[in-house]
Formats: C-alpha cells, structure tokens, sequence
C-alpha cells in the first residue's frame, strides 16, 4: 500500500497516546506508521538540518542564498566574480581568442578579431590639412592658403592680399647695440689721446641688415674739438668711416653710416684734439651706439 502523507501536522488529538494493557494495538497501524518514518527519513536524508536547527531554518537559507545571487545576462556574461563581455549592443563577440594588433570586425554574425589592414579604408585629409594618416601638412589656416615658399630666420607669416595667402615674410624694424649709455668724459692731460668709453657686443650675423649707423651725443669745452670712433675689437682696427667730431660746446647729435658684418665686439673711443691740453680742456659723449635697421 502506498504511503500517504498527512494533509496537516498531527498533533496529540489527531494521534492520541496509547495506554499499555488498554489501547488495541493493530500491526497495520504499526506498519503504517513504520512506513511514513521510513519515507520521511528517505525524504529529508540523516540529519537534514545539521547547523541550522530545524528543516525549516535551513530551506530559508537556501532561500535567501538563491535570492542573493547575480544573474548575468545580455552583453554580460560569467559570474559576478568574474564578468566577461560577450557582447556588444546586443551584437555577440566572437570566443576566438585575437594576436597582438588585431581589431574587434563585425562579420555579418559577430564581432571577431581581425587584421586592422584587412578590409580598412585609407584616411585621406581634407581643408587645411592635406596627406594621409601617417603624414600631414598644414596647407591653409582658417582655409586661407599658406604659400610654399620657404622662410629664412627671424621672418614671420603674414597675409598678403595680393595673393590672398600667408607667406614669409621680414618685418622691418631698428636694434640700438648700446655702448655707452649716460654721459662719459675725458678731461685734461691725457684727454687727447683716444680713451674707452664704452664696450658692446654686436651680432649682426642674426640679421639682415638693411643700414647701420653709429650715432652718440658730442660736445667739447670752449675752444676745443671733440672726436669719438668705433674700434672693432675682435678683428683689430678703426671701422671705417666711424670717426664723429664737434667744437659745439653744448650737446650735440651726430651720426654716420658705416657697415659691419659678423658677430664682433666694438669699443667706442673719445679723445680731444689738442696738442696740449689744459686741466679744463675735455670732451664728453653720451648715448654712443650702433643703430641696425633690418
């Protein structure tokens, strides 16, 4: 006979106890009984509930435990330990494990590893810009044209509007080399012999040089002359028609156009003409430089 399971948890009433000697005793009833034990042990195992204390407390622990978890799905696949992406948009990723360099292709089915060469498209550019991805040249800025004529130094890009591009161009514009930059005097014996006013070091060969003069502020005392020259230092001599003189006994300009080349270091030299100067005899300069107009 199959056995059957109650409908409800017995209790006292529905099980009353047995008294020795008085309650009837069946076997049947016996086997019945005997026979749900062994199907209850058969359902639940030796010591189902172990550290949980009863049945009960263990099935809520499963429970809880299948509640907790992280089910994975869509582009997201693996375990919350380990996540794997298996797609993308939707879109499944190949297993197919890629090289060194390789891309992620869409095939039609699934995006797979693939060469970045195969099947790519070559970048061309465009506007101001033109050449590939490997090499680019500026061509225009703010698409106007930039001209191919190459610079030379110190020149800067300007707009000519003849041409409507930019181009190298030279800006003119004036350097002071100053020597001798508040007033020098020489005075008395010895002023008559050429005396150093001033140093500077000039290096035209940074420039293009357009003109160039040697300029200072001269003047004398009363019956004398006053001369002032360029000495060329490095290269050891007068510069050419350096040589500034007055007999103004009251400040005045003077300036000479000479020519120098290189990078050189020049002494300006003051002196007064007199054979025999008195204590009271001199000359003065003030502002002595060579002015470059490039």
């Amino acid at each position: 006979m199959a056995t059957r399971y109650p409908g409800q948890i017995d209790n006292n009433l529905t099980l009353p106890n047995s008294i020795d000697n008085v309650t009837a005793v069946k076997s049947e009833v016996v086997n019945r009984l005997k026979d749900a034990i062994i199907a209850l042990q058969t359902e639940l195992g030796v010591k189902p509930s172990t550290t949980y204390g009863t049945v009960r407390s263990r099935l809520d622990s499963i429970e809880n435990g299948l509640n907790s978890l992280t089910f994975l799905t869509g582009d997201l696949g693996g375990t919350k330990e380990s996540v794997r992406v298996i797609g993308i948009m939707g879109n499944p990723i190949s297993e197919t494990p890629p090289n060194l360099g390789q891309v992620l292709r869409w095939n039609g089915l699934a995006w797979e590893p693939s060469d970045a060469s195969g099947g790519g498209s070559t970048v061309t550019f465009a506007g101001d810009l033109s050449g590939n991805s490997s090499s680019q040249t500026v061509i225009k800025i703010q698409n106007i044209a930039v001209s191919s004529t190459a610079p030379t130094d110190n020149q800067v890009m300007v707009y000519d509007a003849g041409t409507t591009n930019w181009k190298p161009t030279s800006l003119g514009g004036y350097i002071d080399c100053v020597a001798v930059s508040g007033k020098f005097t020489v005075l008395g014996v010895g002023s008559n012999v050429f005396t150093n006013a001033g140093n500077v070091q000039v290096n035209a060969g940074d420039f293009t040089i357009e003109s160039c003069t040697f300029e200072c502020v001269l003047e004398a005392t009363p019956g004398e002359t006053a001369e002032v020259r360029l000495y060329n230092l490095t290269d050891g001599g007068v510069v050419s028609g350096s040589l500034l003189s007055t007999s103004a006994n009251t400040p005045t300009y003077q300036s000479v156009s000479i020519t120098i080349s290189g990078d050189k270091l020049y002494e300006v030299q003051l002196r007064i003409t007199s054979v025999t100067p008195g204590s009271d005899d001199g000359a003065s300069c003030t502002n002595a430089k060579i002015r470059i107009k490039y």
